[in-house]
């Protein structure tokens, strides 16, 4: 009796030096937390922090300095004539109004100088005093106005003007100008890349724009993707509700009434083996799942392994110019029946993979599109698999829109976000307050559950240690007060292995903590 007297005592003994233990580890590290803090706060380097007048004093004196007409041309990329001209203009037409806290040319300013040197919202934030918040949210307000004074700079050619007089242009009659494109860089999704990578291989959109002899832009077009080509993105301008109008054209009489001149142009062959192109789109799909395709196209090692799979397979030998030239007709498929599906009212049937139309346009329609003519009625055995391949890569112009139509979209834009009953700065607070509560709801609850494994789980009743033991079979009498004791003095680890172990092993186990 005396031995498990002091077997009990040793136990408590051994528990009461671990909760010391993690008491002392508690207040160590409390100390070492707090003498931290207080270095920091002696030795650490203090951030200096603005005052309104001086934020005030350092805006003041930049905009200063863009009075110098050269400052301003270096840094705006405008005279001091053209930047108050655009500011009222875009107070009065743009709907630009001033705030409590910013000036009209200050955040025209701002939007010019960010545009100009292509700056970031960090760099802005320390060049203009302002936070970083109110420097991002300026920029889009100016950017909302600009589309709404586009109609007062941006006219369509006035076919009225004659330019008999003018020694350069009298000998064009009916001539709509300069007519050219530009990639402006732009930074887009990780899954958009393809699509707007150019030849250069720059991330970057199509811009179309022309100029009239007077140096006088009448039209834009910007949005497009910069892999499209530029037939694509005039004609897409020439088939817009408003869309580039172009002066007629006088032909010479002689050439009145005839046809154009130079043969039409051929457009690719249908595949004529199928056994090719199933192990030619298999191989694709291989290399795809490789990484063996880039931006808009695939890579060396994806050709060659098509030209080894087409030597193994059907014993045909090919070369990788051949590949490339049945990958480039695939493509060609793709621009030609999407083209004809988003610029017609033909129908596309999704089972035969054709496009349907009627037989009494049929006569009309190839007339006017003799290059395409081959893909009425025909049908595409692997246009799912060009589909797959090659759409990713292919220009949508989904973000193509003229000033009128983003100025539009932006309105809309914000009368549906009017609707909301609190004010920014209210619902800034609110949301700040809210990260706030979060926070300190979740780190209690982290506390919480902390607390509850250090400490020891709770121990089982007496009446509920005899039921579990006097249910095993094989014991006697004295072995079950003998379990019951020691599974009520001992640690609640030894109950809740006997809880858990098979009916079998469950006698074992008993016996074995007796013995202890």
């Amino acid at each position: 009796m005396s031995d498990e007297v002091s077997i009990q005592e040793s136990r408590k003994r051994a528990r009461d030096n671990d909760e010391d233990l993690e008491l002392v580890i508690l207040v160590i590290g409390f100390i070492i937390v707090v003498a931290g803090a207080w270095y920091g706060q002696r030795y650490r380097v203090n951030e200096v922090t603005w005052n309104e007048c001086e934020r005030a004093q350092t805006r003041a004196t930049w905009m200063n300095a863009l009075r110098n007409n050269r400052i301003c041309r270096e840094q705006l990329r405008l005279d001091i004539r053209c930047f108050e001209k655009l500011c009222h203009t875009l107070q009065s037409k743009g709907d630009l109004m001033t705030t409590r806290n910013v000036t009209i040319k200050e955040i025209v300013a701002l939007f010019l100088h960010v545009l100009a040197h292509d700056l970031k919202n960090r760099t802005m934030h320390a060049l203009f005093a302002h936070s970083r918040e109110t420097i991002s949210r300026q920029f889009h307000v100016v950017l909302r106005s600009m589309p709404k004074i586009g109609k007062y700079y941006i006219k369509p050619v006035d076919q009225g003007i004659s330019y008999d007089r003018d020694n350069k242009w009298k000998w064009f009659e009916g001539v709509l100008g300069a007519l050219d494109r530009t990639h402006i860089d732009m930074t887009v999704p990780i899954e958009d890349r393809a699509r707007y990578r150019d030849r250069k291989g720059d991330i970057s959109t199509n811009v179309l724009a022309s100029c009239d002899p007077n140096l006088r832009f009448t039209y834009v077009l910007p949005g497009w993707e910069g892999s499209a080509s530029d037939p694509r993105v005039l004609r897409d301008a020439l088939h817009r509700p408003n869309r580039l109008k172009v002066p007629r054209r006088t032909m010479n009489s002689k050439r009145q009434g005839k046809e154009p001149m130079g043969p039409p142009r051929k457009w690719g062959y249908f595949a004529r083996n199928r056994q090719m192109d199933v192990i030619l789109t298999s191989t694709l799909y291989e290399q795809i799942n490789e990484g063996n395709k880039g931006d808009g196209d695939f890579k060396s090692q994806a050709y060659q392994a098509v030209v080894d799979k087409l030597r193994v397979e059907l014993n045909i030998f090919v070369i990788v110019d051949h590949v490339r030239n049945r990958i480039r007709v695939w493509k060609r498929h793709y621009a030609t029946i999407i083209e004809i599906r988003a610029y017609t009212k033909f129908k596309w049937d999704e089972e035969k993979k054709m496009l349907v139309i009627p037989l009494e346009v049929l006569d009309e329609w190839k007339k006017e599109n003799p290059n395409a003519s081959g893909y009425l009625n025909n049908c595409i055995d692997n246009w799912d698999d060009i589909v797959t391949l090659f759409a990713l890569d292919r220009a949508t112009s989904d973000g193509a829109e003229q000033h009128e139509e983003s100025a539009t979209a932006m309105d809309t834009e914000i009368e549906g976000g009017s609707t909301s009953k609190t004010s920014p700065g209210g619902s800034n607070k609110k949301l700040k307050r809210d990260r706030l509560a979060d926070a300190v709801s979740s780190f209690t609850d982290s506390f919480k559950e902390y607390v509850s494994k250090a400490q020891d789980p709770p121990k089982p009743s007496s009446q509920v240690i005899y039921d579990v033991v006097s249910s095993v079979l094989g014991l006697s009498g004295q072995h079950v007060l003998q379990a019951v004791k020691r599974f009520m003095n001992g640690p609640v680890n030894e109950f809740d292995m006997l809880k858990h172990l098979p009916e079998e092993q469950k006698l074992d186990w008993i016996l074995l903590c007796i013995s202890d």
